[in-house]
């Protein structure tokens, strides 16, 4: 059996499937093929550190390997490739993101994602895609219930009713720890009086990093509560974001860090904080939290936090005061450890190679 990714960049978010479906069937018979190796932006998270396995290699070196294997899923709008393995009778896939994330526009507003349709060389690629659904070998792995939605959204635009089985749900997997760090499941005992709060990422609007500064400046000012929040990133919204906590002494920022030091800094926090609204298709910073056992909360509009999270550890983007809420039976201990049931690259790896 020979197994193919087709993506653009080797990622350590995408990784533990791959090694997990390398562990099954053998690096000789699996292909993890990028278009660039590292993309300049996450070159400087320290995506770029030149440890990527021998079975990683650029997509027009294994061209061949793409048009033959056994299945290929593919994070690229690859038509060409998906219409030439379908013509053989070759299990192809189709992996994304949501479609239609609002479109920003200036002074905060948006507009609803499918007005891309409008577009003639969207509406002519979606065309394309939602043809390829006719055939047996042929499916969907949506990444987030949003991703989901927006492509029976398509299908339906173009007249096509797609069967449930279709669609595969998918996401970002994660290898657990044998041991979680700490598991928040008390309040601060006197040896560790506060609990410690953390956000990694972008500091951009749809990132809503306000509504993280907020509750917690709520929560310390209003509630005498005892939690701090590290916000580690960088970006065009910093600025506003130190404006908002000025004065606050238990809200830090803290520049970009590689990848390996975002993982020892989830290791001495206790929650982790996704705070994104619909424009976040994934999240993949959850993923490294729920590994590192940390108890994680989210927004259900992000698709990470959506798929992966229980209703009990969501909250609409925005609502600082849902958040102070959660933050805080959190710190009680009434929340729990997230767990992270099957969204493991075992079992991944074991529901992509049935397909086959």
């Amino acid at each position: 059996m020979k197994v193919a990714l087709l993506t653009n960049i080797v990622s350590p978010h995408q990784l533990p499937l791959a090694e997990a479906i390398v562990r099954r069937i053998g690096a000789e018979n699996y292909r993890y093929a990028y278009t660039e190796s590292f993309h300049e932006e996450r070159a400087r998270m320290g995506w770029g550190d030149g440890s990527a396995p021998k079975w990683c290699m650029a997509a027009d070196s294994c061209r061949d390997f793409l048009l033959n294997a056994d299945l290929v899923y593919s994070e690229l709008r690859d038509f060409d490739l998906f219409e030439s393995r379908i013509a053989k009778g070759l299990k192809t896939c189709y992996v994304s993101e949501r479609w239609f994330k609002p479109i920003l526009l200036p002074f905060g507003l948006m507009l609803p994602g499918w007005l891309k349709l409008l577009h003639p060389k969207y509406f002519c690629m979606a065309r394309r895609l939602v043809k390829l659904f006719a055939y047996t070998g042929f499916k969907y792995l949506p990444q987030g219930p949003w991703a989901k939605t927006d492509m029976q959204f398509v299908c339906r635009c173009m007249g096509v009713d797609v069967p449930d089985d279709k669609y595969v749900p998918w996401g970002y997997f994660v290898e657990p720890s044998q041991l979680p760090h700490s598991q928040l499941l008390h309040s601060p005992t006197p040896n560790s009086p506060t609990i410690k709060v953390l956000w990694v990422g972008r500091m951009i609007g749809w990132k809503r990093v306000d509504t993280i500064v907020k509750a917690i400046r709520y929560l310390n000012e209003s509630c005498n509560a005892h939690l701090t929040v590290t916000l580690v990133g960088n970006g065009d919204k910093k600025v506003y974001l130190q404006k908002l906590a000025k004065g606050c002494a238990d809200i830090m920022f803290v520049d970009s860090v590689p990848i390996a030091e975002v993982r020892n800094l989830m290791r001495c926090h206790d929650i982790y904080v996704l705070a994104s609204n619909g424009c976040e298709g994934w999240g993949a910073a959850l993923n490294e939290a729920l590994e590192e056992g940390m108890v994680t909360l989210g927004t259900c509009e992000a698709g990470a936090s959506a798929a992966m999270l229980p209703k009990s550890h969501q909250f609409c983007a925005g609502d600082w005061k849902a958040l102070a809420k959660l933050l805080m039976r959190a710190a009680k201990g009434e929340l729990g450890p997230t767990g992270i049931g099957e969204w493991t690259a075992e079992y991944a790896a074991e529901k992509l190679l049935a397909m086959v």
